[in-house]
């Protein structure tokens, strides 16, 4: 499987995930909805913002690699994926925290430092 193809994937995978949220946010009303329509809408838009976030990195991450090298390609490939879910994590975490009506500036701007501080404590605990 090349990244392209993995890409691609990843990006239809979206797609039909994004579709899945809309036809569900159609159909759930808001003010009657329990914890389960809740947890469906926003486990779909993780798993939709994760792979469109996983997608960008991928394409991002692995501009200049050649094909024939696999295992760096599979490292930055598994680093993208985590990044992107990352992403996809804190955009569902802005989006509870808005409804909660928590979301002011400083609160978004310490999920945001948060989730680089998480990456970066990744980074560090991989290089070790």
């Amino acid at each position: 499987m090349t990244v392209r193809t993995y890409t691609i994937g990843l990006l239809l995978c979206a797609v039909l995930v994004f579709a899945a949220g809309i036809a569900g946010i159609i159909t759930i009303n808001p003010t009657t909805a329990g914890v389960g329509e809740y947890v469906f809408v926003y486990g779909v838009f993780l798993t939709g913002f994760s792979c469109l976030f996983s997608a960008i990195m991928v394409s991002i991450n692995t501009r200049g690699i050649s094909q024939s090298d696999r295992e760096e390609m599979a490292t930055h490939v598994r680093i993208a994926c985590r990044q992107g879910f990352l992403l996809g994590l804190m955009c569902v975490l802005l989006a509870l925290m808005q409804q909660y009506r928590l979301l002011i500036w400083w609160s978004g701007l310490l999920l945001v430092v948060a989730v680089c501080l998480v990456e970066l404590w990744i980074l560090w605990k991989q290089s070790k």
